[in-house]
């Protein structure tokens, strides 16, 4: 009986054994397959941003993991692409994860505008034109002023002129971008 006994005890270890072989090696093979298809992901707080030229930019806020069975990891972001904000135009940066061979890539849009008008300075409020001169002609009003913009620099050379109900002189600029200003000047008729 003995025998019998110990037979049976190395036919329990050898099935347990058996077993035990046959799970890791099952195991392995799905773990191995998990990795093969993994895929990670990138998270991105920001993918399309606006700003305004001159401003400054801050790099958006990235990050990837990956998913392996009920396991997460972490991964490493590689960022391509760079934001000029001194200069009017559309950017992309790329944002790219990988795992094992899979990759994925997140493309963040930045877009540098120019919303602000220029500005007309005169160094008068109000033009006096002699009352003889009526209907008034452009070249009867005579006013100092500078036209500057954020991003075209002086404007001056392509300011519009133009006179309304002979009472009001107008000085119009557009800068590269569209944005308009307008000045008035309000006429001051001398009779004198």
């Amino acid at each position: 009986m003995r025998k019998k006994t110990s037979m049976s005890r190395i036919r329990r270890t050898r099935l347990i054994c058996a077993a035990a072989v046959a799970f890791v090696i099952t195991f392995a093979v799905v773990l191995i397959i998990a990795l093969s298809v993994a895929k990670p992901e990138i998270t991105l707080n920001c993918t399309e941003e606006q700003l305004e030229v001159f401003s400054s930019y801050t790099k958006a806020k990235v990050s990837a993991s990956v998913k392996v069975l009920w396991f997460n990891f972490d991964l490493d972001v590689s960022t391509v692409g760079e934001v000029d904000t001194s200069k009017i135009g559309e950017y992309e940066i790329k944002h790219t994860a990988v795992f094992s061979k899979n990759s994925v890539t997140k493309t963040q849009k930045v877009k540098v505008v120019d919303t602000t008008p220029p500005e007309i300075k005169t160094e008068e409020e109000n033009a006096v034109v002699k009352f003889e001169s009526y209907p008034i002609k452009l070249s009867d009003v005579k006013v100092n002023f500078t036209a500057t913009d954020n991003y075209d620099g002086d404007l001056t050379a392509e300011v519009e002129k133009s006179i309304v109900n002979n009472n009001q002189y107008f000085l119009k600029v557009k800068d590269s971008s569209g944005n308009e200003a307008v000045k008035e000047i309000n006429l001051i008729f001398d009779d004198g």
